[in-house]
């Protein structure tokens, strides 16, 4: 059969449809749309006078649900479109999913827009077209590698200000049952500790009396302890 009538008559349709109102907003786009109810009222009219009309029903191939969408012109010929609707029980978001894919399939068919443009806006992972293409361009920054812990150490201990707040960071190393596993790294913080003890000392900061003698015996009982416990284990391993 001839289509070329159904398509004579569309054309002459698609002159007399009326400007379509935008009716509605999407939320998350914050963009206008046309409702199915309203895309349908505004048509209808132009396309019966042309001696079209618009159905739609349902089909199944391959285990994929389908709607099916036609323009009819009064001798038979028709126009279809085809969409693919999501696989799901649940009959509200097929009810939905229907009207949404009804509505595209309306618009397409008879050659009108429901949408405002959003310039691939929707169809981009976060809505936005030029930040998903920078993205593209600009790789991840990457991670710095982690710092030493006994670098870290080194500036915690520089920032002190009071021999005694050295004295509770090494009571807290001993607290520590990580660190005191990890006999190499206590031993070297035991020895910053020290270290940063005679330089403020030496320069006069701190008097050798009281808390910083205590704590500088402290330290070197914790390095020969610690000292003797690894040639223990050297021996007993040799």
């Amino acid at each position: 059969m001839d289509a070329s009538p159904i398509y004579a008559a569309l054309v002459k349709a698609q002159k007399e449809f009326p400007a379509i109102q935008r009716d509605a907003v999407n939320p998350h786009f914050k963009s206008k749309y046309t409702t199915l109810e309203t895309l349908l009222r505004a048509t209808r009219e132009s396309l019966a006078q042309n001696d079209l009309a618009l159905f739609h029903c349902f089909d199944e191939v391959d285990g994929n649900r389908l709607l099916i969408t036609r323009l009819v012109y009064k001798d038979g010929s028709h126009i279809e479109s085809r969409l693919r609707l999501p696989s799901t029980d649940n009959m509200q978001h097929l009810g939905s999913a229907t009207t949404y894919a009804r509505r595209y399939s309306v618009a397409a068919l008879l050659g009108v827009s429901s949408d405002d443009d959003d310039d691939g806006q929707a169809a981009s992972p976060s809505g936005n077209p030029f930040k998903d293409r920078q993205q593209q361009r600009t790789p991840p920054a990457k991670t710095p590698p982690a710092e030493p812990p006994i670098e870290r150490a080194k500036k915690k201990i520089a920032g002190v200000e009071r021999c005694e707040e050295l004295t509770d960071m090494f009571l807290k190393c001993k607290d520590n049952e990580k660190l005191q596993a990890d006999h190499a790294l206590f031993r070297a913080i035991c020895i910053e500790i020290g270290a940063e003890i005679e330089k403020r000392v030496n320069a006069k900061q701190w008097s050798v009396e009281g808390e910083c003698t205590t704590l500088m015996e402290s330290l070197k009982g914790e390095i020969e302890m610690i000292d003797a416990i690894v040639q223990t284990s050297e021996v007993l391993d040799g």
